[in-house]
């Protein structure tokens, strides 16, 4: 028995095995296979706004030459769980290096200190909004040295990381490789349940260079960071999606 298309795409929401081709003997979906070539297609990266929820355009973080880019606003549910399953750790670490990359190119100098940190936000009722979940990453930039920790609450920074690599800004990333087995496999399942969680939903991406101009509000491929305080920029609230763009 074959399900219908209908079936097959309502199962692809939710898991990325239901992109797999159907091969004959298969009893999963049937033989079907319009779902499953439109999930090899589906293009993932993490796409943020410091607009309006609604807004059509975002920044969309891939593997392309520059590493950053915006783009019309293109998700799909059947995309979704795919991003997800291929790898969400790829997703956050084009994130982290392209920031790291852009961010360092408008200092004033180039040996100062430099750290990126992503909360999820919560808008509260009575009063403005507040981040007080743990960070997605706090990631720290100094002599030639990158620092980081993973989900760690606000009272925690500072007392233990999950890495210390050497690194040159613009190099490729590759958590696997610097974290323990069980560490990176602690950070992935923290990460696909953050993001999926928080597609959609509201953050606070942080900035914090002495090193940047200062007092001045700055972009980041309309990516608005607003300086708070002398060497603290803010772009909130940041909408983060995961982005499923058409090639």
């Amino acid at each position: 028995m074959n399900l219908s298309s209908n079936i097959q795409r309502k199962v692809a929401e939710y898991t990325s095995g239901a992109g797999h081709k159907v091969r004959r003997g298969d009893k999963f979906l049937g033989s079907g296979r319009a779902i499953s070539e439109e999930m090899r297609h589906c293009v993932c990266g993490l796409c943020v706004s410091t607009g309006e929820k609604a807004r059509k355009s975002c920044t969309l973080f891939d593997d392309d030459s520059q590493g950053v880019r915006v783009v019309e606003r293109h998700q799909t549910q059947v995309c979704k769980p795919v991003c997800i399953g291929k790898s969400s750790v790829s997703l956050i670490q084009r994130l982290v290096r392209t920031l790291l990359q852009s961010v360092a190119s408008k200092r004033t100098a180039t040996d100062g200190f430099l750290r990126i940190s992503l909360q999820r936000s919560v808008q509260t009722r009575s009063g403005p909004e507040r981040s007080d979940r743990p960070y997605i990453f706090d990631i720290h930039f100094f002599d030639d040295q990158l620092t980081g920790s993973f989900f760690v609450r606000a009272e925690q920074l500072g007392d233990a990381h999950d890495f210390q690599i050497p690194y040159s800004i613009g190099e490729p990333l590759d958590f696997r490789s610097i974290l323990s087995p069980g560490g990176f496999t602690r950070f992935r399942k923290s990460l696909d349940r953050a993001l999926i969680e928080g597609d959609g939903k509201s953050f606070s991406l942080v900035v914090v260079s002495d090193d940047l101009p200062p007092d001045n509000d700055f972009e980041v491929a309309e990516i608005r960071f607003r300086c708070e305080e002398h060497g603290i920029f803010r772009a909130r609230p940041l909408y983060l999606f995961l982005q499923a763009h058409p090639e």
